[in-house]
Order: structure tokens, then sequence, then C-alpha cells
């Protein structure tokens, strides 16, 4: 079965659409164990947080992702950062494919 999102960062977990919208529940696919920043450091669980992004239209409706992002600390350089998502553009709540549509 192909997936619903069909983005390589994101797993699509559920799908609810009504006459509006598409709601679509999600969860990222990589997995840090190393610290990004200082490239040292090892991560452990800092909690997580729903965040809600747009992405490119489906079936002439609007599609919502819920994503819980995990949250990580680092025990190097004692900052903490949220999994990385690939596929949101940085800069907005909105996937990058969703930036690039006409």
């Amino acid at each position: 079965m192909t997936d619903f999102l069909q983005l390589r960062s994101l797993k699509t977990l559920q799908v609810v659409g009504d006459d509006d919208r598409y709601v679509v529940k999600a969860e990222g696919v990589e997995q840090l164990t190393t610290c990004p920043l200082c490239k040292v450091g090892r991560l452990h669980g800092h909690g997580s947080q729903e965040q809600s992004f747009q992405d490119t239209p489906t079936h002439g409706k609007p599609v919502v992702v819920f994503i819980q992002r995990r949250r990580y600390r680092c025990t190097g350089c004692g900052k903490t950062l949220f999994e990385p998502v690939g596929d949101f553009d940085g800069k907005r709540q909105a996937t990058a494919r969703l930036v690039r549509y006409p």
C-alpha cells in the first residue's frame, strides 16, 4: 500500500477525510543518536510536542499534517533540538512541496 503523504521523512499513521479537508497523523522516520550541532554529544529524549503543517491539496481538499515531534537534549553541548523532518520548510508551518506549489 502506498503511503498517503508520499514523503520520505514521514510515515502516515492515520488519515481522516471529511467534506472540507484531510487530517493526517504522521510520525518522523529518522532516529537521531548523535548531536547534529556539536557532532560528538549523545542525545536523549527530552519530551515531545505536537505540531501541525499544511501540505499540498489532495483530491481538491486541503491537507493538514499533525506530527508528534520528539525533542532531544545533547549530553555534550546541552542544547535541545527537535527531530529533523527534511520535507518541512524551515521558515513556515508547511511542507517544502507546498511552498513550491503553483
